[in-house]
């Protein structure tokens, strides 16, 4: 399957490649002891920003700095796609811990700048989430969870993954990443939570964080 689309008009959508299991049944290990003030639950709890799952156009366009867009298939993106046991940390104070992820490296598709830059994540939808370009060079483009395709609730067929910051930045339905010089908030960031979102430092809501390029932000 290919990876990049050449030519693509925006909006045109392709058919899921996703159908069947990825792979055997996985049954899930104990949860281990939570992270700071986390409590492990055996299973996904779903919140809606958004009133229902949006229909997936099947692509992911990637805009890097200077206005060029990458654009790639879901299938394209499962071509590089490998098995990983990842923790899910929800901001409500609750961890899924332990499962196995079919992921791809967002880095393995286009290089993510350094410094102090962003990327803003969006959906099928319109809901959006900001990371620190920090941050979005680990992050991981989901497809399936446990050996199978991922559900569409859960953000299937594709969603960012990133393991080291709260669930809300972890954006469901992924269809278009930005790379931005300069700060804006996302859905959750403009009603006041975390520019970073950090769970081990539980990074819940705005404070000055002197690690943050906070003199660059934007209104």
């Amino acid at each position: 399957l290919p990876r990049r689309v050449e030519g693509l008009e925006p909006g045109a959508r392709l058919g899921s490649p996703l159908e069947g299991p990825l792979a055997p049944a996985w049954e899930p290990p104990p949860p281990a002891e939570g992270g700071p003030r986390q409590k492990p639950v055996p299973r996904f709890i779903v919140y809606r920003a958004e009133p229902a799952a949006p229909e997936h156009p099947g692509v992911l366009e990637v805009e890097l700095p200077g206005g060029r867009v990458e654009s790639f298939t879901v299938g394209g993106i499962l071509v590089d796609a490998e098995f990983r046991r990842i923790d899910f940390h929800c901001v409500t104070g609750w961890s899924v811990e332990g499962r196995r992820w079919f992921v791809t490296p967002l880095e393995k598709l286009v290089p993510i700048p350094g410094g102090g830059c962003w990327a803003a994540a969006e959906s099928a939808g319109g809901y959006t989430a900001v990371l620190p370009c920090s941050e979005a060079r680990r992050a991981l483009l989901a497809l399936g969870v446990d050996g199978r395709p991922l559900p569409r609730e859960n953000g299937g067929p594709l969603r960012l993954l990133a393991p080291s910051l709260y669930g809300w930045k972890s954006v469901k339905w992924l269809t278009r990443i930005r790379i931005m010089e300069g700060y804006r908030d996302g859905f959750w960031e403009a009603l006041g939570y975390h520019e970073r979102g950090l769970w081990s430092r539980e990074e819940r809501f705005k404070i000055r964080n002197p690690e943050l390029p906070t003199e660059r932000l934007e209104p």
